[in-house]
């Protein structure tokens, strides 16, 4: 069974949480835990899923609750069920947060995945979507294995990102040393080379939040301009006419 990313956006956009997880071949459970609130916040958490003891529970409110009120959520219902996956939505539907609580040799380990309407749904997808159970395989299936399938898709995937993300920064980080001219003190050169790439993962993270002139492809938009602008041959001119300036008189004044 193989649940595609079309697939898998319609349930999440849609909030039909219940069939997304009978599609990745869970149980239905149509329990509900006890109301309790926690401070201004009333919940009724709603168990939509279940295989093998390990619960997906999903909690509505009016807005989402900070991340101190989820975690005493959680600590709540830890006194029900040892595993499981809570999803927070609010009321409008816009917004949901997927915590994933579990102790692991004694080491209690937090996950959040965070999805909004309107955001790409890649960072949610590969997690939840390798959930998955076949028909077959279910009386072969233990909580032990179904603990394992939800780790190592959703909480090691965290981990599993964070190296990706590390790797390619030094490979890059390599790459631009090779480039950097003017600096004599190797330990300089790598320090500026840092610093630049600092500044454009900043960068890339405002443009794809809308943050620059509404703009989510800003910077690859300005190196067009440049190019275009300053016409060939005078490509690397980018870094002097625009990032230096970007850098150094748009985001180290005071002025907004």
């Amino acid at each position: 069974m193989i649940l595609n990313k079309v697939e898998f956006s319609r349930y999440i956009t849609n909030f039909d949480l219940k069939d997304l997880f009978i599609n990745l071949g869970w149980n239905k459970d149509n329990s509900t835990l006890l109301t309790v609130q926690i401070g201004k916040f009333i919940f009724s958490p709603h168990i939509i899923a279940d295989k093998n003891g390990f619960k997906i529970i999903q909690c509505q409110s009016d807005t989402i609750p900070s991340y101190a009120i989820r975690l005493q959520l959680a600590t709540y219902i830890k006194k029900f069920f040892h595993d499981y996956i809570i999803i927070f939505f609010d009321t409008n539907k816009t917004e949901q947060i997927w915590l994933y609580y579990t102790n692991i040799n004694s080491y209690k380990k937090k996950v959040e995945v965070r999805f909004k309407i309107g955001q790409d749904i890649e960072r949610l997808y590969q997690r939840a979507s390798g959930m998955i159970f076949e028909l077959d395989d279910e009386d072969n299936i233990t909580i032990v294995d179904v603990k394992t399938i939800v780790r190592s898709n959703f909480a090691a995937n965290a981990e599993k990102v964070t190296k990706r993300f590390y790797d390619s920064f030094n490979k890059r980080h390599t790459s631009l040393l090779g480039c950097i001219d003017g600096i004599q003190s190797q330990l300089d050169r790598s320090w500026y080379a840092s610093i630049m790439l600092n500044r454009l993962i900043f960068c890339y993270f405002m443009q794809r939040r809308g943050f620059l002139n509404r703009d989510r492809n800003y910077l690859r938009n300005k190196l067009k301009e440049s190019k275009e602008k300053l016409g060939n041959g005078k490509f690397y001119s980018f870094y002097r006419s625009f990032l230096l300036i970007l850098f150094q008189k748009g985001f180290a004044t005071v002025h907004h």
